[in-house]
């Protein structure tokens, strides 16, 4: 699948922003036989984005990161970079720089979007002749939520997540995105849940949110987000739950967790409420707080 473009000479770079999540919906409607869970949940991006910078190089692969701790041959960059150079015989390497700014192990999907935009910008950059269906299953292998982030906006995740039905969200809303200091381990959520499930009540659908997110309806959007997890995170980690109080308190029409946390955010339909309550949270030191907004489509510079 070598491109049949002139190629482009080692030096040639692209400069790309690698948006992040949240999730507006969540529920798990049970463990597969693989080991997975079969989950329902609406994914929207936000105006939060990470950094990535792709430069040609004759055949190296380099990878570097401001956050050291992120700077690993196992960052999703690098792998993402890898899987398509083998799966294409592509000889160039490339070499990456990536600014992180959005949260990670919160819930934002950083990690997922970086691996996206990552094979979305190789693409270019390599000039391969790799259709999206193609870049869709290469995605597929580097985690349940990085399909959604080729395509972004808002979508409905069925599946581990990775079968997407797009969303056509009419509006934008203020977001304020907040990480307490403190990190949740994915696997020990959903073994907690696991026990949790068989008391519940029933399962949540998310057609609720999807028809206010089609009307464009904020109150509605409010009323049918809904995250599963949040019976299991709050009790193991009380930061959190102080965080979303604070944020109910704050004139928010919905506070919740993203994913499986540890990040919070919360839905404005007033900016003015939703810069008062960044300004509030900021004097905060042990927070991190990100103003932002809700985004369609992809994003590159």
């Amino acid at each position: 699948m070598n491109s049949p473009y002139s190629e482009k000479r080692p030096g040639a770079h692209l400069k790309l922003r690698s948006p992040a999540k949240v999730n507006l919906f969540i529920e798990v409607h049970g463990r597969r036989e693989d080991g997975y869970h079969d989950i329902e949940t609406v994914f929207q991006t936000i105006d939060l984005c990470d950094g990535i910078s792709l430069r040609l190089t004759d055949s190296e692969m380099d990878f570097a990161c401001t956050v050291g701790e992120l700077e690993t041959e196992s960052n999703l960059c690098l792998r993402a970079a890898n899987l398509l150079r083998a799966a294409t015989g592509e000889n160039r390497g490339v070499a990456i720089h990536l600014d992180k700014r959005i949260p990670w192990a919160a819930g934002f999907g950083g990690g997922s979007s970086n691996a996206a935009t990552t094979l979305l910008g190789l693409r270019e950059l390599w000039q391969l002749d790799v259709n999206d269906a193609e870049l869709h299953n290469l995605a597929r292998q580097l985690g349940a939520d990085v399909p959604f982030f080729l395509r972004q906006g808002c979508a409905l995740g069925r599946g581990i997540g990775d079968e997407l039905t797009p969303i056509d969200a009419r509006g934008e809303w203020e977001i304020l995105i907040v990480k307490p200091p403190v990190s949740i381990r994915t696997a020990e959520v959903y073994a907690a849940l696991d026990c949790e499930v068989m008391q519940r009540d029933g399962p949540r659908t998310s057609s609720a949110l999807i028809s206010g997110l089609a009307d464009g309806i904020f109150r509605e959007i409010c009323a049918g987000a809904y995250n599963r997890f949040e019976s299991v995170v709050m009790p193991l980690q009380p930061v959190v739950a102080r965080v979303k109080r604070i944020l109910q308190d704050s004139g928010a029409g919905v506070a919740m967790l993203s994913g499986t946390g540890s990040g919070v955010f919360a839905l404005y339909e007033q900016p003015s409420a939703a810069h008062e309550a960044a300004c509030r949270l900021d004097r905060n030191g042990d927070l991190q707080v990100f103003l932002t907004r809700t985004i369609r489509g992809i994003v590159m510079t």
